[in-house]
């Protein structure tokens, strides 16, 4: 039995996570086109057929791009006021699914929790994945990470956690000064620094691969995001990769046995 998570394309720009279990499949978000989804999947052996559902963390346009074309074949997960804030909510309404997104459901052999994360949208949420004791962690698109998202972080063998932002690229880059202090605010997104001091919180527990994604073209490095939660975790052996805006990236994964 193994839990598994995979980027199809994570960053600004779109963002689109697989999540599978034995024989389930769960994307989180859909945040590029149709077509490059179902390409991405080609790529890994899947089709959108073989999805078995798709979480929506919140409304912003890099997180549902490709919901329209996606609800003609699978069903969307999205809490309702996320749901009222989506400008074409009635094109996709079609194929909405019934599930307790403030207490937790499952998706066929999987068993989802989700959790607010501070973030300007509606009602953005992160999501703790379990499977036969394996627990996966998916947390993007927060200003902060109080103590209680701590919490539902913990514990978990795989996490992926967003790192955005390197705050000296951001600072002095070409951004307008109102974006700077909306990425910087606590409700905009995690510096690569604030997701190594949260890394840091959460080795030493059951923690063996992280993922980091939803990194800025502009204002970060994939060597720099790397450099902070290799710092986080020294001589922890926990697996780190990085999740890429325009490529699909390594799986991470753990297994009993």
């Amino acid at each position: 039995m193994a839990l598994k998570i995979r980027s199809l394309a994570s960053g600004s720009k779109g963002n689109c996570i697989l999540v599978s279990a034995d024989n389930t499949n769960i994307l989180i978000d859909a945040g590029i086109s149709f077509a490059r989804i179902s390409s991405s999947l080609s790529a890994l052996g899947l089709t959108v057929s073989d999805i078995d559902g798709v979480l929506i963390t919140h409304e912003h346009n890099d997180h549902i791009l490709g919901l329209k074309k996606l609800a003609d074949y699978v069903p969307l997960y999205c809490h309702e006021r996320t749901f009222e804030a989506i400008p074409f909510k009635k094109e996709i309404e079609r194929n909405l699914a019934l599930a307790d997104l403030d207490n937790g459901f499952c998706i066929k052999n999987v068993y989802i929790m989700p959790f607010r994360v501070p973030h300007d949208a509606q009602y953005p949420l992160g999501f703790c994945f379990y499977r036969n004791g394996i627990k996966a962690a998916y947390a993007t698109d927060l200003g902060h990470v109080p103590d209680y998202i701590v919490n539902n972080l913990s514990d978990c063998h795989l996490l992926f956690i967003e790192s955005n932002h390197d705050e000296d690229l951001l600072k002095f880059g070409s951004y307008p000064e109102a974006l700077k202090k909306r990425i910087l605010s606590k409700n905009g997104h995690l510096s690569n620094k604030t997701a190594g001091e949260v890394l840091k919180r959460l080795a030493g527990g059951r923690l063996r691969s992280v993922m980091l994604g939803h990194l800025s073209l502009e204002n970060n490095r994939p060597e720099k995001a790397r450099a902070c939660a290799e710092d986080a975790l020294k001589g922890m052996g926990i697996n780190i990769e990085v999740a890429g805006q325009y490529s699909i990236s390594e799986e991470i994964f753990y297994k009993h046995g």
